[in-house]
């Protein structure tokens, strides 16, 4: 029973591997066009060392930008979606699983309550941490969805560079604190991390005693 839980797993993350790899090689076809373009500066001694011409890569085709707009943001709202949806189910779990749970705390052997206790924490970390990416990438996803809106209907819509640049910049920011966040998310949530963390680190030295396992569970459960 095991080693089918351990083929699924492995199934399922080559699967997801794949189809990440393939998704993002269908990015690189929108720089493969190298185009040049002159520049024309003001008659001014400011621009004397401004060069005369700027290269751009684009898509080998024009449509080809749009098409994989579509897809980025199919892929992240059918995912998004998709998440709310798990995520609703699982809360619903484990409020039920907590309520049922209280009644009968006292009857459980101590084993039973430490691995209730870590699946509720690694539960609680996958929650906060897809929640912290949505949020963090949402923004940029919603610049791409009026961009493809603008574009494949031809609105015409004026921005103030004083306030686009900015705003563009702070999106693009969140989206990369995502990444550079995980680790503290992963070590406020799950006590096991977090002192897995200080014994790297050295804050804290290993407990072989036994006794490791009854503070994380209290720890778990503040």
């Amino acid at each position: 029973m095991k080693n089918s839980s351990n083929s699924r797993i492995v199934k399922i993350f080559i699967l997801t591997w794949l189809f990440s790899f393939t998704v993002i090689a269908l990015q690189l076809p929108q720089r493969f066009r190298n185009q040049v373009h002159c520049i024309i500066y003001p008659d001014d001694a400011f621009f004397d060392d401004y060069p005369p011409t700027a290269r751009l890569c684009t898509a080998v085709v024009p449509w080809y930008r749009t098409i994989f707009d579509v897809l980025k943001l199919v892929v992240f709202y059918t995912c998004l979606f998709i998440s709310i949806y798990c995520y609703g189910k699982v809360i619903l779990f484990l409020s039920k699983r907590a309520h049922v749970g209280n009644s009968k705390y006292g009857e459980q052997s101590p084993e039973s309550r430490v691995k209730a206790d870590a699946q509720t924490s690694a539960t609680r970390m996958i929650l906060v941490n897809g929640s912290v990416y949505f949020f963090c990438n949402a923004p940029i996803q919603l610049f791409l969805t009026l961009r493809l809106f603008v574009n494949l209907f031809g609105l015409q819509l004026q921005f103030n560079d004083d306030v686009l640049v900015p705003l563009f910049t702070t999106v693009q920011i969140l989206a990369y604190i995502n990444s550079a966040i995980n680790p503290i998310i992963y070590s406020v949530t799950n006590a096991r991390y977090r002192s897995a963390v200080l014994q790297t680190f050295g804050c804290v030295k290993a407990n072989t005693t036994g006794k490791q396992n009854t503070s994380l569970t209290k720890t778990s459960k503040m």
